[in-house]
C-alpha cells in the first residue's frame, strides 16, 4: 500500500522534480523509498528553502497589492505572514501599507477598522465598488468633448498706443514700409499671397509683426513722429508759392525820366519809381 502511493506521488511530479526522482525507480517498478515521509524528506533537501521564515519575511516587505484585485493580495499576504509567523499587529499595518492607490484614497476619506478581518472586508467591499464602477468611469471619459483650446495672447508681444517708443524699434526700421526718415518714399501695396498671410496668423498689415493691428502699428506711430520732427507744420506756410510773379516796375508818370540803358531812372518827376508787387 505504502509502495502505491509513492508511485502515484513520483507519477504526479514534473519537469525537474520528477528528473529527481526517476533515478530511484527501478525497472521491476520497485521505488527505493521505504515510506512515503522518506520521499517527502528528500524533496524538502532538495528543493525546500531551509530559511523559509526569513524568505517570507523578505517577501512581505515588498509585497505590494499593485494591479491585483483586494482578494488575490490578501490571500497572498496571510500565506507569507504565516510563513513568517507575525503577529496580528504588524499583519494589520503591513497590509495597509500594500494596497494600490485606488484603496489609498478610499482609506484618506474613510477611518480603516481597527480590527484586521473587520479592515479586511472592509477593502474588499471597496475594491468590489471600484470595479464596479470602472467601466462607466471609461465611458464617461469616452463621451467627453474637449473643449476648444483658447487663443492666448502673449504680453512680450502685445502692442497698444499707451506703448509708444520714440525709439525706432527693429520692427519699424525692417518692416516692408522701409526707412521711416525717407519721406519720399512711397508703400507700395502687399500682394494678395501677402495678405492672406498676414490676415491668417493675425499680423499686422503695415509692419508684419504680431501682437497689433496696423492702426496701432508703433512703425506707423514712429514713422509719423519722426516725420513731424524732420518738417515742422508751422513752417510749411512760410514757403513762398513757386507760382509767385516776379516784382515788376510800373512807371508813375509817362513824362519819367530814362536812363542810359533804356530802363526808367529812380528819379522821376514828382517823386520816386513805385514797385508793386503781384
Amino acid at each position: 500500500m505504502e509502495q502505491s502511493q509513492i508511485v502515484y506521488a513520483i507519477g504526479r511530479t514534473e519537469g525537474k522534480a520528477q528528473a529527481q526522482l526517476l533515478p530511484f525507480v527501478q525497472t521491476d517498478g520497485i521505488v527505493d523509498f521505504a515510506t512515503l515521509n522518506d520521499l517527502i524528506k528528500y524533496m524538502q533537501v532538495a528543493f525546500g528553502n531551509p530559511d523559509k521564515r526569513g524568505t517570507a519575511q523578505s517577501k512581505l516587505d515588498i509585497h505590494t497589492q499593485k494591479n491585483q484585485s483586494f482578494s488575490e493580495y490578501y490571500a497572498e499576504f496571510r500565506c507569507l505572514a504565516t510563513i513568517a509567523k507575525l503577529l496580528v499587529e504588524s499583519q494589520y499595518h503591513m497590509l495597509l501599507k500594500g494596497v494600490n492607490d485606488k484603496l489609498r484614497s478610499y482609506l484618506r476619506n474613510n477611518d480603516p477598522a481597527e480590527d484586521l478581518e473587520e479592515v479586511a472586508m472592509q477593502l474588499q467591499k471597496a475594491d468590489t465598488q471600484s470595479i464596479k464602477w470602472a467601466p462607466l468611469r471609461q465611458n464617461c471619459s469616452q463621451n467627453h468633448i474637449p473643449r476648444p483650446a483658447q487663443p492666448t495672447f502673449n504680453n512680450t508681444t502685445k502692442s497698444t498706443v499707451s506703448t509708444y517708443s520714440a525709439t525706432p524699434s527693429t520692427a519699424a526700421t525692417t518692416s516692408v514700409g522701409g526707412d521711416a526718415m525717407d519721406l519720399s518714399h512711397q508703400r507700395f501695396q502687399l500682394p494678395e499671397a501677402e495678405k492672406l498671410h498676414r490676415a491668417q496668423e493675425n499680423l499686422c498689415f503695415y509692419c508684419g509683426a504680431s501682437g497689433h493691428r496696423s492702426l496701432y502699428c508703433p512703425a506707423k506711430l514712429t514713422a509719423t513722429r519722426l516725420r513731424e520732427l524732420v518738417v515742422p507744420s508751422d513752417s510749411i506756410s512760410n514757403i513762398p508759392s513757386r507760382a509767385s510773379s516776379p516784382p515788376i516796375l510800373t512807371s508813375v508818370s509817362a513824362n519819367s525820366a530814362t536812363s542810359q540803358n533804356g530802363y526808367p531812372s529812380s528819379k522821376v518827376a514828382g517823386g520816386e519809381s513805385q514797385i508793386q508787387n503781384h
